[in-house]
């Protein structure tokens, strides 16, 4: 299992260092905000989810995959099909699982563990890497684990899964990239980024990781044709550092989750009513006896 993790991240290294040169170059070419530096606000904090999350969730997914694995009665017919057929097919399903799960992020339950991802006020391709161990947990055991059962080959998911994550940096870059005619059909930088706005008129809005076609399926399509103002999370404090942000979401679960504090009656005529802290800071308080 340790090979198995160090391999992974030697993976992922390759393919930030790609990312590094490819979607670094398309930033300095059109920038969608001229003048974001590099090395903006929050850079660090992405670079430590890039690293530290894979080995926060990595003993989960192995498991959960090798279970799937045990149970080859469960798995679908896409097998049958050659390599390119499954990879694209693997990338049309995982989107579209992707889509779906994106919008259960957005509901009150799991809003505290995807919030991380919106706390970005300066967005270029690291913030893609912002993701919570929680929601990076549900992202690969629901994809993964469904192409698993539908019978696709692992070299198969690997590279579908290189693919989508490689799409996703790009569709947070910094650039200004719209597409056009077919812009309904694959989503761009210039989509995607309206996802991350604090607008409040862009809330519910744009989840599709790849096909754009999901949004405008789904009601949920809206690209103005302006860059957006700002980005964040308006009116909601985060969390600061790495740490702080691990630990908030589920703070913020338990406390939604707690019954509501019952209240006490009212005193009846006559009764001893007990001292209140602030009150007898206010010298509101009447001596009892």
């Amino acid at each position: 299992m340790l090979r198995m993790l160090l391999a992974l991240l030697a993976s992922g290294t390759r393919l930030r260092v790609g990312e590094v040169i490819g979607l670094g170059v398309l930033e300095t070419w059109r920038p969608a905000v001229p003048g974001q530096r590099k090395l903006r606000r929050g850079v660090a904090l992405d670079v430590a989810y890039s690293y530290l999350v894979p080995v926060i969730i990595y003993p989960a997914v192995y498991g959960t995959i090798r279970l799937l694995g045990r149970a080859p009665d469960l798995r679908g017919p896409f097998g049958q099909f050659g390599f390119v057929a499954q990879v694209v097919l693997a990338v049309v399903i995982g989107d579209f699982v992707a889509y779906w799960k994106h919008r259960f992020l957005h509901t009150r339950l799991l809003w505290p563990f995807h919030a991380a991802h919106h706390s970005s006020v300066e967005v270029d391709w690291w913030s893609n890497e912002r993701v919570h161990p929680v929601e990076s947990a549900i992202n690969a055991i629901l994809q993964a684990g469904t192409l698993v059962l539908l019978g696709f080959a692992p070299a198969a998911i690997g590279l579908a899964v290189a693919i989508r994550q490689t799409y996703s940096a790009f569709t947070h870059a910094n650039v200004r990239l719209s597409f056009g005619p077919i812009g309904w059909l694959f989503v761009s930088p210039h989509h995607h980024r309206w996802h991350h706005s604090d607008d409040p008129v862009m809330a519910g809005r744009n989840f599709a990781n790849m096909l754009a076609v999901l949004d405008v399926l789904g009601g949920t399509w809206r690209v103005p044709e302006r860059q957006p103002a700002s980005f964040g999370i308006r009116g909601e404090e985060m969390a600061q550092g790495f740490v702080g942000q691990m630990v908030a979401p589920f703070v913020d679960v338990v406390r939604r989750l707690a019954p509501p504090a019952r209240p006490h009656p009212a005193p009846g005529p006559g009764a001893v009513r007990r001292a209140e802290p602030w009150r007898m800071n206010r010298g509101q308080v009447r001596e009892q006896g």
